[in-house]
C-alpha cells in the first residue's frame, strides 16, 4: 500500500518546510533523508562531499533511501535523490511522489550558500546546470505538482492546502 507522500524537487524548493507543515495538518509521521543520510555517515552533508566526494555521496544517500521504511509518514527528500533510479522506484513503491516545481530564478534567490549547504554538484555545473539536469526526471516521477512562483506571493499554507486538496487522487 502506497501510504506515504514523498516531496520531490530542487534544493531550495521547500521540501522540508512544506514536508513538516503537511505532516502536522494530517497527522503523519515526518522523515527528512538528508538528516537520515547525516546521522547514518555522522556527518553534515557538506562534509560527506568534502571528505568522499559526490559519488559517495550518491552512494550513501541511494543506501540509506533503499533502508527507508515508513507508513503514514511524509517524507522530504534531499535534491539528489531523482539521480538515482533504485532509490527513486523504491519510494515510488511507498507513496506518492509531490514535485515542489520551483523556477530557476526563484531558486537562484533562494539560495544563497551553494557551497556551504551540501547540494551535489560536480566539477563545472552551477544552479543552472543542476536543476536542467534534474527537473525532468521529477517531471519524469511526480504524481502530483506543485508549481511554486515566488512572485505570486504564494505560501507554505498554500502549497499545503494545493496538495492536501490534490493528493486524494494518488492515495
Amino acid at each position: 500500500m502506497r501510504s506515504d507522500i514523498i516531496m520531490i524537487g530542487m534544493p531550495g524548493s521547500g521540501k522540508t518546510t512544506i514536508g513538516k507543515a503537511l505532516s502536522a495538518l494530517l497527522g503523519l509521521g515526518f522523515i527528512d533523508t538528508d538528516r537520515v543520510l547525516e546521522k547514518r555517515e555522522h556527518m553534515a552533508l557538506r562534509e560527506i562531499l568534502d571528505h568522499h566526494g559526490v559519488e559517495y555521496f550518491l552512494e550513501a544517500e541511494e543506501a540509506a533511501i533503499l533502508d527507508c521504511r515508513a507508513e503514514n509518514t511524509v517524507i522530504a527528500t534531499g535534491g539528489s535523490v531523482a539521480l538515482s533510479a533504485a532509490a527513486m522506484h523504491h519510494l515510488g513503491a511507498m507513496g506518492t511522489f509531490v514535485f515542489l516545481d520551483v523556477g530557476y530564478f526563484d531558486l537562484k534567490n533562494r539560495i544563497q550558500n551553494m557551497d556551504q549547504r551540501g547540494i551535489v554538484f560536480r566539477p563545472g555545473q552551477g544552479l543552472l546546470e543542476i536543476y536542467e539536469e534534474r527537473k525532468p526526471l521529477y517531471e519524469k516521477w511526480a504524481d502530483l505538482t506543485v508549481k511554486i512562483n515566488d512572485d505570486d506571493g504564494q505560501s507554505s499554507n498554500w502549497v499545503v492546502s494545493e496538495i492536501v486538496k490534490n493528493i486524494r487522487k494518488y492515495a
